[in-house]
């Protein structure tokens, strides 16, 4: 059994033996959640949970027991890999920074550029993907940082996370979409235009997908990627809109587009997260102080 595994059943007692919620605390399906559980059980000959209706309702005593040991398990696993961590960064000096493209692009290129330069003997590996899937590679220790875009959901008894930027969605599309003529947009405007939005793994389509459920205006997302340059050509060259941080519109607006705030906008707040540790490295508390105060002064 993998230490995941292990997680798997911590994360569920943890949130009241309830699987759809530890499934959006790991990131992962509460089909995969609850296939661990009972192939545990039937491989062991154990009963974890006493179960009401096809739901889990609480540990058993032999389920307390074992729970108890996983946790001790997970624990001291989770000591040594940050010792290990430790000592590989303290000799190599390699940090593993976690960033979505489009935060590295509009908000940091100037600061990782400036940062290397400035810190010859610090290796930076950058890691390009959803806030998401970023969320969960911290989570599994394979990043020293992570830059995502809120509301994470990480323990914040093992991660700590500091406000980097504040910003908001607005709405960026061709000067000939018929939207484009008010100054202001409200979310029933979203009912007469499709949407190009980036996909189901970066933190924006939950950002918007949620919003439009709140509203109770029909999907019209019509189209997909994980790419934000192919996402503005559609936008360019069609009658779809798409959603970006103000200051990713404002930079790249041309004569033919524009963008369009909201009266009720949603909020676009990008957090620099990390483990807790009893004492980080030097490297680290430098990175991190740097990335902080170039935020303060830029954005």
């Amino acid at each position: 059994m993998r230490i995941e595994h292990l997680r798997y059943l911590i994360a569920v007692v943890e949130n009241g033996n309830n699987i759809s919620a530890a499934s959006k605390k790991l990131y992962t399906s509460q089909s995969a959640i609850s296939q661990m559980i009972l192939k545990f059980e039937k491989e062991y000959g154990l009963i974890l949970f006493y179960r009401e209706k096809g739901r889990l309702k609480e540990l058993t005593p032999v389920g307390k027991e074992i729970y108890q040991e996983i946790v001790d398990i997970v624990e001291k696993y989770d000591h040594m890999i940050e010792k290990i961590d430790e000592q590989i960064e303290e000799q190599m000096s390699v940090l593993k920074i976690g960033i979505p493209e489009q935060i590295t692009t509009i908000y940091y290129q100037d600061f990782f550029d400036r940062f290397i330069k400035n810190n010859p003997t610090i290796k930076l590996e950058i890691y390009e993907e959803g806030s998401k899937t970023l969320a969960s590679m911290l989570q599994r220790h394979e990043l020293d940082f992570a830059v995502l875009v809120e509301p994470v959901e990480l323990n914040k008894k093992k991660f700590s996370k500091t406000t980097l930027v504040s910003d908001e969605l607005v709405a960026y599309m061709s000067n000939n979409n018929i939207l484009s003529k008010k100054e202001t947009l409200t979310w029933k405007d979203m009912c007469y235009t499709d949407i190009a939005l980036f996909n189901n793994g970066f933190k924006t389509y939950d950002l918007v997908t949620s919003k439009l459920t709140d509203k109770q205006i029909k999907n019209k997302i019509s189209l997909t990627s994980t790419s934000w340059n192919f996402i503005m050509d559609v936008c360019k060259k069609s009658n779809m809109l798409s959603f970006f941080a103000s200051e990713v519109a404002d930079k790249y607006l041309d004569e033919k587009m524009t963008s369009r705030h909201f009266e009720d906008p949603i909020p676009f707040i990008i957090s620099l997260w990390t483990q807790k540790r009893k004492s980080n490295d030097k490297n680290e508390k430098k990175f991190a102080s740097e990335m902080i105060e170039f935020s303060k002064s830029n954005h």
